[in-house]
């Protein structure tokens, strides 16, 4: 026994990284207005906050109202709230014990475009499917939690929020929509590390190949929960430990090393390969913010991870990573006039992640909003 415990502590510690340490990030100036066509919010895994105790959301918020204020053009603002928007398990049935704090949940992320300029200018807010917004459940009940996001959403919308699910629920995309001079493609990945379609999968990876492709020269951003790199928990580069044994065995799909999340990144590639790569990768699933800058065709130029919502992991060190950090956070994506793109990099302390209820949450707040800076901004095109 005590032998098989010392393999087991042997095999998890495996070859694991050193964690990140950041030296002196690199900045640029902020943009004029004038020069701006169009601005995308990345946030992602943002289902355990709330309005009254995440700072992130008011900052957020903030945000949103100066940029659509200042670009004063419909849609030219966009927020992609990048999956798992409901934690833990989406979004209950109607009627539940479990539906008031789901849709609680999923309003507070809605409510950051619900200012009087973001209502005035159209400002987006599209939702991602995210795993834990199909319950963790795969199927026909995944899919039945995933609707009833789509259904609350939709009956905002209908009340005059522009808020939707993209790509539909049931449906693994891939969706364009513009944002300015910038192609946008969002996918449900969640639906493909779920699905055992081969044709289908097919399918979907032709169509994104025919999207890259009719994006021409524009900047292309394609979205996602799931990443095809990172540095966190749920990364391949975690070494040869039991995570990463057991994620080659398929005990945890939801890791870079599983079966089918391999089988996803590998599309993903050939796709990029075979038509152009994209400028930029987005997603969430690791709760840090990580800039991760690739090479060859096969790669999208940027991998941007922004899962810091409403939770954090560690990350670890990287040859290809830029910058990172495990805090809450936020990024922006500026997408300039003359095709040029601009990313910046939002943060607070790990301390202000979420305030207490009780006589210290105001000035936990205040004290959480007014620690948000830009930590980090480079261009990307």
């Amino acid at each position: 026994m005590k032998r098989n415990v010392l393999l087991l502590a042997f095999l998890a510690a495996g070859c694991a990284r050193a964690p990140y340490a950041s030296g002196e990030p690199q900045t640029i100036d902020e943009p004029e207005p004038d020069d701006v066509a169009s601005v995308l919010f990345l946030v992602g895994d943002a289902g355990d906050a709330s309005i009254d105790g995440s700072p992130l959301f008011h900052r957020l918020r903030r945000d949103v109202e100066r940029w659509s204020a200042a670009l004063a053009t419909d849609s030219a603002v966009t927020v992609l709230f990048l999956g798992d928007n409901v934690y833990p398990a989406g979004v209950h049935d109607p009627g539940s014990d479990d539906f008031a704090r789901d849709t609680a949940h999923l309003g507070a992320q809605a409510w950051t475009v619900d200012g009087p300029e973001a209502l005035r200018h159209a400002t987006r807010a599209i939702f991602l499917a995210g795993n834990h917004d199909w319950g963790n459940m795969a199927g026909l009940a995944g899919e039945e939690r995933l609707r009833n996001e789509e259904a609350v959403l939709a009956g905002w919308a209908s009340a005059g929020r522009y808020v939707s699910l993209r790509p539909a629920a049931g449906s693994p995309g891939p969706v364009v929509v513009q944002a300015g001079p910038a192609t946008v493609i969002l996918l449900d990945t969640e639906w493909w590390l779920q699905a055992d379609d081969s044709v289908a999968k097919e399918g979907v990876i032709e169509e994104l190949e025919g999207a890259l492709l009719a994006a021409g020269g524009r900047p292309v951003v394609v979205a996602a929960h799931h990443p095809i790199e990172s540095l966190g928990p749920h990364g391949a580069r975690r070494g040869a430990g039991l995570g990463s044994l057991l994620g080659r065995a398929g005990a945890l799909v939801q890791d870079v090393n599983s079966a089918p999340y391999r089988e996803l990144t590998e599309a993903l590639t050939r796709a990029f390969r075979e038509a152009d790569r994209p400028l930029v990768y987005t997603a969430g699933h690791d709760h840090s913010l990580q800039v991760i800058h690739t090479a060859g065709p096969g790669q999208p130029a940027w991998t941007l991870v922004s899962g810091a919502g409403s939770k954090l992991t560690d990350v670890s060190d990287g040859p290809d990573l830029e910058w990172a950090a495990a805090q809450p956070g936020f990024m922006r994506l500026v997408v300039l006039r003359d095709g040029g793109v601009q990313l910046f990099v939002e943060t607070a302390p790990a301390s202000t992640l979420s305030c207490p209820a009780g006589e210290e949450l105001d000035p936990c707040m205040l004290r959480g909003l007014a620690a948000y800076r830009t930590v980090y901004s480079a261009r990307l095109r």
